[in-house]
């Protein structure tokens, strides 16, 4: 499919210069007339958007360069490249003002994630659109229904979760309303940016969130019972190295942003009625006692790093449930608390089925196995 008049709302943003680089570097391998609006707020993220996407459109036209001269005249790899980063930079249009969008076919929507603030914004320029445009909401917790029904857009909206950064991850989470044709148009667009599609239900927080939000109160609660002065980075460090993870929890959470967790959870406990807390923010700082407090890792580990080139996943884990030491059983509490969260967003009807939780973890955040691995114990030792 072409994508060829495309607003971005909020490019300015980290989130939304991802989206707006990804859509840049598939619309400028197209042919023909095509136009890429981007609106922010803030002239100044705009003015840096011209550099940045110089920098890392001659970055992807260097790993595409055999496709790239298939569709050029041009006789060096440095005129192709040159003419693909000219061709890209001629499709950005910048504004500080919406009204830039109204003739845009599709509107790719990643301003803050507040309910009211989105729901205005797509609101207004569905009833100024001359164009009836679908909007794709990256929101990564907010239901659509709800964005649809406060901005009056009749079902043309749909979720489309990017993981940061767009370019980069793989991973769309889909969410639709119910609406096969819908379905099938944002299965389309993500097979045009050369996305892996999961759909979730429509449940405040999906399934990325949904599982991270519940892992970080499930720490929170395990915090109560942690020396106060190592707990944070006991946590972080068993949810790295004791579970084989690229990130620890708490490094993950400082990736997200807290204020942006913070505004997840909040909009989960509201949609939900449940009461998920974070927990509080920490300082990283080296801990002499960590490695005394927890004891030695089992035998057969390996960091996230070293275990993607191979690694006994089944002999690690059972040594890990037969462990004694502290951290052991820390880290085999969270296996079994990662498990059931999968399974009851499975039961939930949140994930089709828990191979498309694996695939959110294992795509989405990196993780080199998914919660419910058959050859990770199903109980304690």
């Amino acid at each position: 499919m072409r994508l060829e008049n495309v607003t971005v709302l909020g490019a300015g943003g980290k989130m939304g210069r991802g989206i707006a680089l990804l859509l840049l570097q598939q619309m400028a391998m197209q042919s023909g007339a095509s136009y890429l609006h981007l609106i922010d707020l803030d002239e100044s993220q705009l003015t840096a958007l011209r550099p940045y996407f110089r920098e890392h459109l001659r970055r992807f036209a260097e790993k595409n360069i055999i496709r790239l001269r298939e569709q050029s005249d041009m006789v060096s790899n440095q005129e192709v490249i040159e003419e693909y980063i000219e061709r890209g930079l001629d499709l950005i249009y910048l504004h500080t003002h919406l009204d830039a969008s109204l003739h845009s076919t599709h509107i790719f929507e990643a301003i803050v994630e507040d309910v009211e603030k989105k729901a205005k914004v797509l609101s207004y320029i569905n009833r100024q659109s001359v164009a009836s445009p679908l909007f794709l909401s990256n929101t990564s917790s907010i239901p659509i229904h709800l964005l649809n029904e406060k901005a009056d857009l009749h079902g043309r909206i749909l979720g489309f979760h990017f993981y940061n950064p767009p370019p980069v991850q793989s991973l769309v989470e889909l969410v639709t309303l119910e609406d096969e044709k819908m379905r099938e148009e944002g299965e389309k667009i993500a097979k045009c940016l050369g996305k892996v599609v999961v759909r979730s239900k429509d449940v405040a927080g999906f399934i990325g969130n949904g599982h991270f939000i519940r892992e970080l109160s499930f720490a929170n609660e395990m915090l109560s019972k942690l020396p106060e002065k190592i707990g944070p980075a006991v946590i972080d460090y068993v949810t790295r190295e004791y579970l084989i993870r690229p990130m620890g929890l708490f490094e993950l959470l400082d990736f997200v942003g807290y204020d942006v967790a913070k505004r997840i959870c909040t909009i989960m406990n509201d949609q939900l009625s449940e009461n998920f807390k974070l927990p509080p923010k920490w300082n990283r700082e080296e801990v002499e006692e960590l490695e005394e407090f927890l004891g030695p890792l089992p035998e057969g580990h390996k960091t996230a790093r070293d275990a993607r080139h191979g690694m006994d996943f089944e002999s690690y884990f059972k040594n890990l449930f037969h462990s004694k030491e502290k951290g052991a059983k820390l880290a085999v509490d969270f296996l079994l608390e990662s498990r059931k969260i999968a399974l009851n967003l499975t039961l939930q009807g949140v994930a089709e089925s828990i191979e498309d939780v694996n695939t959110v973890l294992m795509t989405g955040f990196h993780h080199l196995y998914g919660p419910d691995n058959p050859w990770i114990p199903k109980e304690r030792k």
